[in-house]
């Protein structure tokens, strides 16, 4: 007899549930929309919150980290739109188009949208829900599709608000886009936000996104891009808080053929902060580039999550099989490869690595950094592979999983006789910051 393990829901995660049962008739959308939110809201029931035994959120639990669920905001009120006239303001003097949300409601009348571009369209996502918008229904939820992430089927269920924004085919955009997201309330507060940004072939945006938040707010939010055939975008993500702060965001893209896509997350504050990326490329010829950078203090805790990079291509295996990193089986088809871990230097050397027996006897990253320091002079990329070798697949898809990964920059003295000696990746393997 088998009986069916089902994990003990959380206050949290049952409040959440019932808030989506009082909120549902409230929240914008028609019945494909509601549809929409049912699914999600199911998946979310069967989920839940993602905790330490699931392999991505191993080191952000948040069924631990959020012990209680603060109720959802509602509409801002004057005093909070006023405390956000200076929100965004780390941006400094750049000459950018604010569009305005409050407490996960947009707020015209502190917002840019006089004058627009040509080939550039913005509005509310609660407005777009509403009104069952043509661009929404068609891409909402289906960018890139992350089924097994329960937070962003917690969103799903629950956005109220954000932001659609579509750029024309081939349209320049001179001023860049400034998304406001302050939750100013006074009682602290869960915030559901949700954007769809789609620039179509050839365009040409910046989006910037500053997320403020007063104490004890709980922010998911969540942001759907679409960049297309030969178009250059920038996307830029700041976020800051107090040190009750948990702040978790999604974004899901899909990157066009011979596309330029850069994506930078900033973290000057908050207690809890996870940037997780899905990033889908759906044609040969792209660039792109996903960074981030963040100011810690305490014991804040910031963590970036599914950054492809930095990858190395194998199509062929010859790299991998050379230096021992499969399994001797017979068959190619089962050729797992094992633990390793690869020191790759500033010219597409492999300068070291290690082929561990098992997961639990993989060197320290520490170790890996000290070690080379004494190997090789200037920029090292150190990553872990924890099942399989990142390559191109014949079908010309990337395929990734997921890994561990440390960029590091060391300086050393000592010179380059070492690093010449060492073997040279061959010409059908592309090192690239993806």
């Amino acid at each position: 007899m088998n009986a069916e393990v089902r994990q003990i829901k959380t206050n949290a995660e049952l409040a959440l549930a019932q808030a989506y049962s009082a909120e549902k008739a409230r929240l914008p959308g028609d019945r494909k929309v509601v549809a929409l939110r049912d699914a999600a809201a199911a998946r979310f029931d069967a989920l839940g919150l993602p905790h330490r035994r699931v392999e991505e959120w191993k080191y952000t639990d948040l069924r631990a980290l959020i012990r209680e669920a603060k109720p959802i905001a509602g509409a801002p009120n004057a005093a909070g739109k006023a405390r956000a006239k200076d929100a965004g303001k780390v941006i400094g003097d750049m000459d950018a188009r604010r569009v305005v949300f409050v407490d996960g409601t947009f707020v015209p009348e502190l917002s840019d949208l006089a004058n627009l571009s040509p080939g550039l369209t913005i509005r509310s996502m609660a407005q777009a829900l509403a009104e069952g918008d043509a661009l929404v229904a068609d891409r909402l939820g289906k960018v890139m599709p992350a089924d097994g992430e329960g937070v962003i089927a917690l969103n799903t269920a629950l956005m109220r608000d954000g932001a659609v924004i579509h750029v024309a085919k081939g349209a320049t955009l001179e001023r860049p886009i400034h998304l406001v997201f302050a939750a100013t309330g006074d009682k602290a507060a869960s915030v559901f936000t949700r954007s769809l940004v789609v620039i179509e072939q050839g365009a040409r945006a910046m989006v910037v996104e500053s997320h403020d938040a007063s104490a004890g707010h709980q922010v998911n939010t969540a942001l759907e891009l679409v960049v297309g055939d030969n178009a250059h975008v920038d996307h830029i993500k700041i976020t800051s808080g107090p040190s009750d702060l948990v702040h978790v965001s999604s974004l899901m893209a899909a990157i066009g053929a011979n596309a330029r896509f850069n994506d930078f997350a900033f973290n000057i504050g908050g207690g809890v902060v996870r940037n997780q990326t899905f990033v889908r490329f759906d044609g040969e010829g792209t660039h792109a580039g996903l960074r981030g950078a963040s100011l810690l203090k305490g014991k804040q805790h910031i963590e970036q999550k599914n950054y492809p990079f930095p990858v190395l291509f194998d199509e062929t295996r010859q790299v991998t099989r050379t230096y021992g990193v499969y399994h001797a089986f017979a068959l190619d088809a089962y050729n797992i490869a094992r633990p390793a871990t690869f020191v790759i230097g500033p010219e597409g050397t492999i300068c070291w690595i290690a082929v561990s027996p098992s997961q639990r006897e993989r060197p320290r990253l520490e170790d890996v950094f000290d070690l080379y320091t004494k190997m090789v002079l200037g920029m090292a990329v150190v990553f872990q592979m924890p099942t399989v070798v990142f390559f191109l697949s014949k079908l010309g898809r990337l395929r990734f999983q997921t890994c561990e990964l440390a960029i590091n920059a060391i300086e050393n003295p000592n010179n380059e006789g070492e690093q010449r000696s060492r073997p040279k990746i061959p010409a059908s393997i592309k090192q690239r910051h993806a």
